[in-house]
């Protein structure tokens, strides 16, 4: 069964703090793979390396 994100997040505010807190928690860590996985990645690496070259440049 498909629940509206209204309906569901409704659903999610009745739950206790802790259970609440560890979803949170689940939703932040996916949101970071999510990140490790995507274009910002590519763009930390370009600039580490852009760093690395001025660092050792004469």
């Amino acid at each position: 069964m498909v629940r509206s994100s209204d309906t569901l997040e409704s659903q999610l505010l009745t739950l206790p703090p802790a259970d609440r807190a560890r979803l949170a928690e689940l939703l932040l860590a996916s949101l970071d793979s999510d990140l490790d996985a995507g274009p910002a990645t590519a763009i930390e690496d370009a600039w580490r390396e852009e760093a690395t070259t001025r660092r050792l440049a004469p």
